[in-house]
């Protein structure tokens, strides 16, 4: 063993003769037995690692080729452009579309014709829309005419020259609407009386009835002829003198034809007192059989009996 291989340090020595302990010369190891330099080290096997191989290249995906669209050939043309091209609606349907939209509201006839508000207001001013929304709106105002059935128009008849004459006196006493007002018919009817036109059968008849109490005073009619005439006024209201009448509207139709006799004291308003008095009383006018109960039993409501509408019928013959 040489000193090269020293496991355990000897005795210090003079500096510069010797390496320090510990530590190998040059070349050696700290193993003796696995030195190099002294030839004993095993034979170093050199083993042969295998290299991977590289990844072969793969060709470049090209890229995709855009081909342009084909124009449209001289035949499809025309087909395409249908589609989209507005159509004007007729005269007839741009009226009814108005007339909807003025008793529904714009946004109540779109939901009723099944289409938007925009293209309802185009068609109503006459502008075009495409063709399947004009068939939509076609289809659904004629469902709404099978929905609605035209309502007869009433019949016109002539007016006497009593009544004309009756009716001139009348608007000279209280002016002219307030005449028309109380008969319960529009001005214009007025107009037509006095002009000798003729005018429906229901505005005759309302005229007749009021006739009856305007050109006299209310002390010449009893009270209970005042709301027999009353009764026949709320009924013809309603579209004939068997109709059925609330009792309410009784009362409050009584005032509006005699105010002096059955308002309130001091007070412009009806007194309900005082028509039932002269209606439920034990000589009332339904104690009299001109007013009755209807056969259904409803509360609070009346009907016209055949002797309260001959005794109308007498009178409105006395005042023609």
């Amino acid at each position: 063993m040489s000193a090269a291989h020293w496991l355990v340090p000897p005795r210090p020595a003079p500096m510069g003769s010797r390496p320090p302990p510990g530590v190998p010369m040059p070349g050696h190891t700290l193993d003796p037995l696995r030195c190099p330099a002294c030839g004993v080290a095993p034979a170093t096997v050199h083993r042969s690692v295998p290299t991977p191989r590289p990844a072969p290249l793969l060709p470049a995906r090209p890229a995709p080729v855009t081909r342009p669209a084909p124009a449209p050939t001289v035949d499809e043309e025309p087909a395409r452009k249908s589609l989209y091209d507005s159509v004007r609606p007729s005269d007839a349907t741009v009226t009814r579309v108005r007339e909807l939209g003025t008793r529904l509201g714009w946004p109540g006839a779109a939901r009723e014709l099944q289409v938007g508000v925009e293209p309802l207001r185009r068609i109503s001013d006459g502008r075009g829309v495409r063709r399947e929304t004009l068939q939509r709106v076609a289809k659904g105002l004629d469902r709404l005419r099978q929905r609605v059935p035209a309502k007869p128009a009433d019949p016109v008849d002539p007016v006497p020259d009593a009544t004309r004459e009756a009716t001139v006196t009348a608007c000279a006493h209280h002016g002219r609407a307030a005449f028309a007002r109380l008969a319960g018919v529009a001005p214009e009817v007025v107009d037509r009386v006095i002009a000798g036109l003729a005018v429906r059968s229901r505005s005759a008849e309302r005229l007749r009835l009021a006739l009856m109490h305007v050109p006299t005073s209310p002390s010449s009619l009893s009270r209970r002829d005042m709301i027999l005439l009353a009764a026949a006024d709320c009924a013809l209201g309603r579209g004939s003198l068997d109709a059925v009448i609330a009792e309410s509207d009784l009362i409050v139709r009584v005032w509006q034809l005699y105010p002096e006799a059955f308002s309130l004291r001091g007070h412009p308003h009806p007194d309900s007192n005082r028509v039932r008095a002269k209606l439920h009383g034990v000589e009332g006018v339904i104690a009299r059989g001109w007013l009755r109960k209807p056969s259904d039993g409803a509360a609070l409501s009346l009907c016209l009996t055949p002797e309260g509408i001959a005794r109308i019928t007498a009178r409105m013959e006395i005042a023609a």
